[in-house]
């Protein structure tokens, strides 16, 4: 059964409780992602999701979690929601996203980062991430 958000947000510690709720928390954190909804995705978080694990495949055959679409999309939005991102960012690290996770190219997120990342790659160091881009599965 698929939840809307209102629901999830009223019934949260009823979910906690339900199977199908815990077997679905990741999609619901992809779509809060999606949408930079970062109240909604901390709670999430907060409820067990993994912000390692981005269900939508869409821009990748392998799972490479969310850090490497939201400085893509830093790079192409950051002018109307460049903070909403790096505020992604760190939230997602702060509940233990890899800051080495490969990407499609076997890339750290840093290496993605530019002069353009704003204070991405800030934050990416601040959480551990290694400076010469080694990838960490």
């Amino acid at each position: 059964m698929k939840y809307d958000k209102d629901y999830i947000l009223d019934n949260i510690e009823m979910l906690l409780l339900d199977d199908d709720f815990m077997l679905n928390v990741n999609s619901y954190l992809t779509e809060a992602i999606e949408n930079l909804d970062l109240n909604y995705a901390k709670l999430l978080l907060i409820s067990g999701a993994n912000p390692n694990i981005n269900t939508n495949a869409q821009f990748s055959i392998r799972n490479h979690g969310f850090l490497h679409d939201l400085i893509h999309r830093y790079h192409v939005e950051k002018i109307s929601k460049g903070d909403l991102i790096e505020n992604a960012v760190h939230l997602l690290l702060s509940f233990g996203a890899n800051p080495d996770c490969p990407g499609d190219s076997n890339a750290a997120p840093i290496q993605r980062c530019t002069g353009k990342s704003g204070n991405i790659e800030k934050i990416l160091l601040e959480f551990g991430a290694n400076r010469a881009g080694n990838v960490i599965y």
